[in-house]
């Protein structure tokens, strides 16, 4: 599978079900007016999602989504690279801005897009 498709289905897989932060994958919960807990059943965060995607396994790139380690990963390196602000790197990790306090899932959707336009951009034969 190309690294744009596994960022779509990644992007898929989070709009389907939920994304979280903290955790690979786990509850989802929201908190309802009353203040009361309603559970939204399984969630990811986008790595974990991205590992159900590849691996059915949402650990399984848990030791890979800082930088360096993505050589070989050309669908995380895109989701690395999309988090990139005008060429100054500001999370080590794709957790760490996954998990960043303010963080929506708006945002995390149009990372995700981004990504997936990136990969395109990367798949395209050289002329």
């Amino acid at each position: 599978m190309k690294a744009s498709e596994e960022i779509r289905k990644t992007r898929e897989l989070l709009m389907e079900t939920h994304w979280i932060k903290g955790e690979y994958e786990g509850d989802a919960w929201n908190e309802l007016p009353d203040g009361e807990q309603e559970h939204l059943g399984v969630g990811w965060c986008i790595v974990g999602a991205y590992g159900m995607v590849v691996a059915e396994d949402a650990h399984k790139f848990a030791d890979y989504a800082e930088y360096g380690k993505l050589s070989h990963l050309d669908g995380l390196r895109c989701i690395y690279d999309a988090t990139v602000v005008n060429g100054k790197a500001y999370f080590a990790s794709i957790e760490n801005w996954n998990d960043s306090p303010r963080r929506t899932f708006g945002e995390v959707d149009e990372l995700l897009q981004t990504a997936e336009k990136l990969a395109l951009i990367r798949e395209e034969p050289c002329l």
